[in-house]
């Protein structure tokens, strides 16, 4: 019989507490565990399932950033490992090879020194060994461009190695390489190598979200009916859906705003001067549902003239 993934995150969990890994650390490993449990059809751990969960790539078809790719590794190890052992191994990786260091003693300095700090800080383990990581490759960098004390370094060291280190990681945003690199900049006491690496503009990536099909909203409609969703937070995500405004336009609606009549919800656009009308759409099955049922069955009650239907049933 097969081992549960969920039933390993719980064990993992436990044992990663127990050999004092960080708290932030933990709620990743346990996030982890969740995805992988959702990726497999029966929510049982088996080896082709791992193997499914290291090989597999964002919905883009780009591959995971480095770290995030080796937390995934790690877990899907620490799954075969309790899976044949019935046990965890959490030690650190012997076979990691072992990263190229300064060769110049003032700047071999500076990063153990950068490193000691951290550490005295208390950040999580990942966090400094990312952060050890953005230092080493800049002094690398100041080595190849001839640099050898960080004192000497210039703005456009900065501009050169976000450059050089976004062309050799390019699944890494770099929003998030300036985001790590820029504590070690901070730490040397050097403002003008901080706001030359403003000047790069790092920028952060979203995916576009693409647009619900019909059966999708009819979906999303059902779950918020269906009395498995929270009262309030059903109402405000059939409202967005049936109206498409927007959350900040959501949270400053009043109920003086509504038109139960209409039925129609008029509001001020946030950034926008003119006064809109939002309509109720007909194309979701929301607009077919009864009130929202309150916890223990009671039906929400509104205290207006006319009589609200749909999801306006349910607005508190």
């Amino acid at each position: 019989m097969g081992t549960s993934i969920s039933s390993i995150a719980e064990h993992a969990v436990g044992a990663l507490r127990a050999a004092g890994y960080m708290e932030s650390t933990v709620g990743q490993y346990r996030k982890i565990f969740r995805y992988l449990a959702e990726s497999s059809e029966d929510g049982m751990w088996s080896d082709g399932v791992g193997e499914a969960f290291v090989a597999a790539t964002r919905p883009d078809g780009r591959p995971f950033e480095h770290n995030y790719q080796l937390s995934r590794e790690r877990v899907v190890s620490l799954c075969a490992d309790f899976a044949e052992t019935g046990r965890f191994d959490l030690s650190m990786r012997a076979d990691r090879p072992r990263m190229p260091e300064p060769s110049h003693d003032g700047l071999c300095a500076s990063l153990a020194d950068y490193m000691r700090a951290n550490e005295v800080r208390g950040l999580a383990a990942g966090t400094r060994d990312y952060y050890a990581r953005l230092a080493r490759e800049y002094l690398l960098h100041l080595e190849r461009i001839g640099v050898d004390d960080v004192d000497l370094a210039t703005p456009a060291s900065v501009a050169s190695f976000m450059a050089d280190i976004a062309a050799r990681w390019p699944n890494t945003s770099t929003y998030h390489l300036a985001s790590n690199f820029r504590p070690f900049l901070r730490f040397l006491g050097r403002d003008d190598l901080v706001e030359a690496l403003a000047l790069t503009r790092p920028r952060r990536e979203h995916r576009i979200i693409e647009t619900l099909t019909d059966d999708q909203a009819d979906d999303v409609a059902d779950a918020c009916v269906g009395g498995g969703v929270a009262p309030m937070d059903a109402a405000i995500t059939l409202l967005a859906l049936t109206t498409g405004m927007r959350a900040c336009d959501i949270v400053a609606l009043c109920v003086s705003d509504l038109d139960f009549r209409t039925p129609a919800v008029s509001f001020v656009q946030r950034d926008e001067a003119p006064a809109l009308d939002a309509f109720w759409l007909g194309g979701v099955r929301a607009q077919r549902a009864g009130p929202l049922p309150r916890a223990g069955g009671e039906h929400l009650q509104a205290a207006h003239s006319g009589e609200p239907r749909g999801l306006l049933a349910s607005v508190p």
